[in-house]
């Protein structure tokens, strides 16, 4: 489960209904006691989800995942992945996966690097947004 505390407006999860698969949602508005999401795969519309009753899951990061968000496989036979953060043409940072098994991070900011470890699509989407002031996009193929 998520905490309520690390999603933002715009955050893709994963709701669980009691008796269903998987549902793709977007976070919609987060209030002090429930949140809105919408359905991003055409089975539930809009959902009001009390905190102490949703079951929202975060989407592990896969190498499809990063692909959809821009990411590229890195050419030099490692298993890296490599994005840039741009915000209006001007490059912000660079994120690089060295190892997606671990889920190691390395993020360089101006020739900084900073180390850390993101698991799931919504901190990488939080990440995102905090360096470059804009949503990360994303183009998953919805079933």
């Amino acid at each position: 489960m998520i905490k309520d505390t690390e999603l933002r407006k715009t955050n893709l999860v994963y709701w669980h209904p009691p008796n269903g698969k998987y549902i793709l949602m977007q976070v919609k508005e987060i209030k002090e006691q429930y949140l809105t999401a919408s359905s991003l795969s055409g089975s539930a519309t809009n959902l009001v989800l009390h905190y102490d009753s949703f079951d929202l899951q975060p989407i592990p990061l896969t190498p499809e995942i990063l692909e959809a968000c821009g990411f590229k496989k890195m050419s030099d036979g490692s298993n890296d992945y490599l994005g840039l953060a741009t915000y209006n043409g001007i490059e912000k940072g660079i994120l690089r996966f060295y190892d997606l098994d671990v889920k190691a991070v390395a993020l360089f900011v101006k020739e900084n690097m900073i180390g850390t470890n993101l698991y799931y699509l919504h901190q990488l989407q939080n990440i995102y947004y905090l360096l470059t002031g804009r949503e990360l996009e994303i183009k998953l193929q919805i079933t």
